[in-house]
């Protein structure tokens, strides 16, 4: 009897309608529930959340959060415009203060309506039902992904996938529907994926590429010429706002982006093999820690596929376009060196990965190779499961996250400094000492550990090498206000500034 009603509830209709909902929410919430309990990394957490709290938690500076850049600097280099991460942050601390479980559950939340949209995107793209589902639960479980959602400042990402995947939504029903609500849906989602990060100016190319190539319309049309106004309305209030506040443009030039771009682009490679085989992540990742054979594999094992297929379907290549456009601004890094290639940068141009993968599903045709494929996609999301699971405990607290990051990135001087850091703020000097010294070792001119240095000599009462330790700092670091305060200390006997 027991089995009877089961079987009669799973093949209910209604049932089945929801089913992909219910699946969704326990591979999202269910999932990564545990991380709401976790603390703060001070990887920018500390200076986004804890320091900007009397700016955040005050309603009246919502107009303000589009008026400044995302750390509410008051000098130096502006250049990160995010007022849509700034608004995510200020409905948590106006929820919970200071306290990181409510901005963790925002992260879980949004990655859970992300999903949501990955899903229905597919199916707009006219991929079935289980295709569209089993992707959705990939990009649900993906541990490349992860960092999106166990490091607080990781919801930039989520936001900008979620405003991305809405408006590439809408898009794709205003292009069959023509009703004007999905095109102002369009047009003010794209505007909010701006708000959230500049990368976002790549959607338009992929949406002309997608009605030109896969729809196959006509290039000239009373529809490319209003979505062509919406997408121009929308990037001039963007770059209005963001001059109005940063003051500067787009932030570098273009002959130093290019620069920078051309030597970020052997990232691809360990990109490619973090999505295929998710095993050696890192929460700072350099160049010269990462592991590039998986990569190889990785694209030696797509071309396979693709020759076996005989063919790269316009689809494919939208795939690969999604994927390249959005990891290209991941490879800019002006200004830190080494770059640092975060994984949860992944978030979006993961997508592209996605349907690639979908299209290379055809070759496996008879009904004996779809029923493998199909244990083979479960077995896929269980062990992606599993292994963000395992992952999640990197982003408990500072310690697990800033080991971690020496663990896998062991060359990376900043991760040293930082850990050190960690150290010193418990109290630790011993330790702390330790790390900054290896952190010189990695790099005699990395910022701040001259500094910090100075604050361990300082804690000794050895003052005139802590004096020289800050003087050093202002020599690599002159616009470092902190090194400054801390020489002024030495003579004022107040407590020195440690970063």
């Amino acid at each position: 009897m027991k089995f009877g009603y089961f079987e009669k509830v799973f093949r209910n209709g209604a049932f089945r309608r929801i089913l992909p909902f219910i699946l969704i929410f326990i591979f999202t919430v269910g999932l990564y529930a545990r991380a709401i309990g976790f603390g703060f990394t001070y990887l920018d957490d500390n200076v986004l959340i804890i320091k900007n709290q009397p700016f955040l938690h005050n309603p009246s500076n919502i107009l303000k959060a589009f008026q400044t850049d995302v750390f509410i600097s008051g000098n130096g280099a502006k250049v990160y415009y995010r007022p849509a991460l700034t608004l995510t942050f200020m409905l948590g601390s106006l929820l919970g203060g200071s306290s990181p479980a409510v901005y963790h559950f925002i992260n879980v939340f949004f990655h859970f309506l992300t999903t949501l949209l990955v899903f229905f995107t597919l199916l707009e793209l006219r991929y079935s039902r289980k295709k569209s589902l089993a992707a959705a639960l990939v990009f649900a479980t993906h541990p490349a992904i992860s960092q999106a959602i166990g490091w607080i400042p990781g919801l930039n990402d989520i936001v900008l996938g979620f405003f991305v995947f809405l408006s590439f939504f809408a898009f794709l029903k205003f292009i069959s529907s023509s009703k004007k609500r999905w095109y102002f849906l369009h047009a003010l989602s794209f505007l909010m994926a701006l708000l959230s990060k500049e990368s976002a100016l790549v959607l338009p190319l992929l949406c002309l590429f997608y009605y030109f190539f896969i729809r196959k319309e006509r290039m000239l049309s009373n529809k490319t010429l209003v979505l062509a106004i919406g997408w121009l309305t929308s990037a001039i209030v963007w770059l209005s706002l963001r001059s109005m506040a940063l003051g500067n443009g787009l932030g570098y030039g273009i002959k130093e982006t290019l620069q920078s771009l051309l030597s970020g682009i052997p990232a691809f490679i360990p990109y490619i093999g973090k999505i295929l085989f998710p095993f050696h992540l890192s929460v700072f990742p350099i160049m010269r820690d990462s592991l590039f054979i998986p990569g190889f594999v990785g694209i030696a094992l797509l071309a396979f596929l693709v020759i076996i297929q005989k063919k790269c379907t316009p689809a494919m290549w939208f795939g690969i376009t999604w994927f390249i456009l959005f990891i290209f601004p991941s490879l800019i890094q002006i200004g830190i060196n080494p770059p640092v290639f975060h994984e949860h940068r992944l978030y979006v141009p993961l997508l592209g990965f996605l349907i690639f993968g979908l299209e290379i599903l055809p070759i496996f045709k008879d009904e004996e190779k779809r029923k493998a494929l199909q244990k083979v996609a479960i077995s896929f999301i269980l062990v992606f499961s599993i292994l963000s699971l395992l992952r999640l405990p990197v982003f408990k607290e500072r310690f697990a996250f800033w080991r971690n990051a020496i663990a896998t990135s062991p060359n990376s001087a900043f991760s040293r400094n930082n850990l050190g850091a960690m150290y010193y703020l418990d109290g630790d000097t011993s330790n702390a000492e330790i790390e900054f010294k290896k952190a010189l070792a990695l790099n005699p001119l990395e910022p701040l550990v001259h500094n910090n240095i100075g604050l361990i000599y300082a804690a000794y009462g050895d003052f005139k090498n802590a004096r020289g330790e800050f003087l050093k700092e202002l020599e690599i670091n002159p616009t470092y206000d902190d090194a400054r305060k801390n020489l002024d200390s030495l003579s004022q006997k107040n407590s020195p500034i440690i970063k």
